[in-house]
């Protein structure tokens, strides 16, 4: 007897048989609600994923003419640079960071911002290099307030990893 309740309790349960009308309706309503947000979430990754994988055939197309430009800029640089012979001045950092966005297309003051995209990263981490070669008189305070108001540390981390990634 006490059997027969309990699997007329589960066949009730299951068919909603003794439960508010308006309680089940709201249970179903909430029920499609995540269903569709399921399926949007997964719509929505799947967009991204080939967003990303078309980006990334833009990138690959682009890198030769962005690669073309920056080569044309610095020879363009230097045949100022013969042309007027001011070589004695030093190479302003600006202008270090201005190639070095053109070298690897990115947006202008995307090196000065504070993306921790892996390609803005890489391309800071050149720049830093390269101002420190360019310009030793300057400190490493100096060259974090030129590279966006970043911390002498920073500047620190970024030419020990352009060290260790040149002797691998």
């Amino acid at each position: 007897m006490f059997e027969e309740r309990v699997d007329n309790w589960a066949d009730d349960r299951d068919t909603g048989v003794g439960y508010n009308p308006a309680f089940l309706k709201r249970v179903r309503e909430k029920r499609e609600a995540e269903e569709r947000e399921i399926r949007k979430a997964e719509a929505l990754r799947r967009r991204d994923a080939e967003r990303s994988a078309l980006e990334f055939a833009r990138f690959l197309r682009m890198a030769p003419r962005a690669e073309l430009r920056f080569r044309k800029l610095m020879t363009e640089l230097s045949a100022r640079n013969r042309e007027n012979k001011i070589a004695a001045r030093p190479v302003s950092v600006k202008d270090i960071i201005e190639m070095t966005e053109i070298k690897y297309d990115l947006p202008k003051g995307s090196i000065c911002g504070p993306s921790r995209n892996h390609r803005i990263v890489k391309a800071r981490f050149e720049a830093i290099a390269a101002a420190r070669a360019a310009r030793p008189d300057l400190s490493t305070p100096a060259l974090g307030r030129l590279f966006g108001g970043r911390d002498h540390t920073s500047i620190l981390h970024a030419l020990n990893k352009v060290r260790t990634a040149q002797a691998a």
